[in-house]
């Protein structure tokens, strides 16, 4: 096959390779891509490192500590003691990590009724759904239209419900259990509710999110979303990165108001063996109370990273130009120089991808790879082929000169190439 037809195909083929896979991250996603993904994130996350969290959340966790001296689950009363100890220090909201789905005792159900009333509070509700797996796609201008419908909600007693603001505590997790997303937005059969760490925003703040197809806005704050209104969560660092306060200070008098005032508390277990645990890219123990409350931050800081269809649509131009450069070069005459051009091409944009997820800009690794290698490698193997074949055929022919010609002749030609190049005369 001719040298110039057989890259104009390559090409061709490169680019559709490409459109096709930015078309299906772009809209669904793919399991194989998003397992790669999730790989290459926790790398650039630990090349990026841990950073400080802004002050603006603050834990109160019912650790081992809490659950010597006053039992494991708190009863309810020692709920509402250390709901009053905590309002009583002036928090902009209190948030409590602990579904609240069956009655107690009586004194103590109405005790943390009226302590969720002392001032604004946030308390869980949680999700489930038919299967374990949840697929998102992005195939109408609908804000809803991607959200997965939950199965059954669980919800708190209606006493709790009233005297306190809702939120549904899911997260979105990869194959390996790591938190990755928080759906913003929840959807049963006749009702939307808002994530656990959207409502302790919206009510931190005082304003009442609006929904954009790409966005939350939260006042004036517009915080980007990716497909199905998910929030990107990305960690600080490790266990205790934001500040973390045992909740037997609070229930003894011993909590600092420096820790709570001003700020969002949220109260959440940390006792070992609880179960509440994700594996992230700096722990494999983080508790679920850390999870929501770095999602939290994210919301009333804006610093959470940014996923949304701008960046989509990047890597699926990516996903078509990178694969078209790199077959450009493997078919590129001046081959040494060409690798080397390969080589280059490749550092330069894993640098620019890692430079954009440092500042905050979650660019696909995995799309542009799975676009370019397979192109790249299947138009190399396939040169080689030709190069090889062509070999073949001239050594052939080389051979059959071999039988013709006289004696002596080919050593002679192989020294002087250009003996007879022009026309001699002589004996």
């Amino acid at each position: 096959m001719n040298h110039r037809l057989l890259t104009v195909i390559a090409l061709l083929l490169a680019g559709l390779w490409g459109a096709a896979l930015g078309y299906v991250n772009l809209h669904a996603g793919s399991g194989l891509l998003d397992r790669m993904e999730a790989s290459l994130a926790d790398i650039r996350s630990a090349i990026v490192g841990a950073k400080t969290p802004p002050p603006v959340v603050s834990i109160v966790a019912i650790d081992d500590r809490t659950a010597r001296a006053h039992g494991y689950p708190l009863d309810r009363a020692t709920l509402a003691r250390l709901a009053n100890a905590i309002t009583a220090l002036k928090p902009k909201a209190l948030a409590i990590d602990i579904l609240l789905v069956d009655p107690g005792p009586e004194a103590g159900d109405a005790a943390l009724t009226s302590a969720l009333r002392q001032g604004p509070s946030v308390i869980a509700a949680a999700a489930t759904f038919a299967q374990s797996s949840q697929r998102v796609t992005d195939a109408a201008e609908d804000p809803f239209a991607a959200i997965p419908e939950a199965n059954q909600l669980l919800l708190p007693l209606p006493r709790f419900a009233e005297a306190a603001a809702v939120g549904i505590v899911n997260v979105a997790t990869d194959q390996t259990g790591t938190p990755r997303f928080i759906p913003l937005i929840s959807r049963a059969a006749d009702r939307l509710d808002p994530a656990f760490p959207l409502r302790t925003a919206s009510v931190a703040l005082g304003v009442d999110p609006t929904i954009e197809r790409d966005a939350i806005m939260l006042g004036k704050l517009r915080i980007p979303t990716d497909i199905g209104q998910r929030l990107p969560v990305t960690f600080y660092g490790g266990h205790g990165s934001i500040a973390t306060f045992s909740a037997a200070d609070a229930l003894d008098g011993k909590l600092s108001a420096d820790a709570v005032a001003g700020r969002i508390v949220v109260i959440g277990s940390t006792v070992t063996g609880g179960g509440d645990v994700f594996p992230t890219p700096f722990d494999p123990v983080m508790p679920g109370v850390e999870v929501m409350s770095t999602a939290i931050t994210h919301l009333v800081t804006g610093d959470g990273m940014v996923r949304d269809r701008r960046m989509r649509l990047i890597d699926a131009a990516t996903a078509i130009g990178l694969p078209i450069v790199l077959v450009s070069l493997v078919a590129w005459r001046r081959s040494a120089a060409g690798y080397v051009i390969i080589v280059l091409t490749l550092i330069v944009w894993a640098m620019l991808n890692l430079s954009a997820f440092a500042h905050g800009y979650w660019l696909s690794a995995a799309l542009p790879i799975a676009a370019a290698l397979p192109p790249a490698l299947a138009y190399g193997a396939a040169e080689l082929w030709l190069d090889r074949g062509r070999a073949r055929h001239f050594a052939e022919q080389s051979a059959l000169l071999q039988r013709i010609e006289a004696p002596g002749l080919g050593e002679w030609l192989a020294r002087d190439p250009n003996f007879l190049a022009a026309p001699v005369r002589q004996n």
